[in-house]
């Protein structure tokens, strides 16, 4: 099968030990212009491999992305390019990510300005569900877990 052809990958528990590896998987991942679904879970991404990898796909015209039980936390910023650009992306993933209140405004503002997310999913973060209903107050149609 070639490359280019593949449109579901699950890469979930690989361990992404170091800034060159997550380069070259992000240019490989990168490189997969058909890929529609992406799963990441697992993969013990800190916050610069999780940055190396969204900065090489946020081209991708990916419809569900699953990045749940990683550990980049608030630097959830990496996917302000992938929401702003990606006008097919409808599901994102992000349980057990260590995301905090300043994650979720950082996320918030980029919903802001997406319509096609349907759903994200942040069960079991740091995040404060009464600080959420504020934060999120503004957005319109997004089933929220939290």
């Amino acid at each position: 099968m070639k490359e280019g052809n593949i449109i579901l990958l699950n890469l979930s528990d690989i361990r992404i030990k170091d800034v060159n590896e997550a380069k070259l998987l992000g240019e490989t991942l990168g490189s997969m212009k058909k890929l529609k679904v992406l799963y990441l879970n697992n993969c013990q991404m800190n916050e610069i491999i999780f940055k190396t990898i969204m900065t090489n796909i946020k081209d991708l015209h990916i419809l569900e992305l699953y990045l749940n039980n990683n550990n980049f936390g608030n630097s959830i910023s990496s996917l302000n390019d992938i929401i702003s650009i990606n006008k097919k992306l409808i599901k994102i993933e992000m349980k057990q990510c260590q995301i905090g209140d300043d994650g979720l405004k950082i996320l918030a503002n980029s919903l802001e300005r997406n319509v096609t997310i349907k759903e994200i999913n942040l069960e079991n973060n740091l995040i404060n569900k009464d600080n959420a209903k504020r934060i999120l107050q503004n957005i319109q149609g997004l089933k929220i877990k939290i």
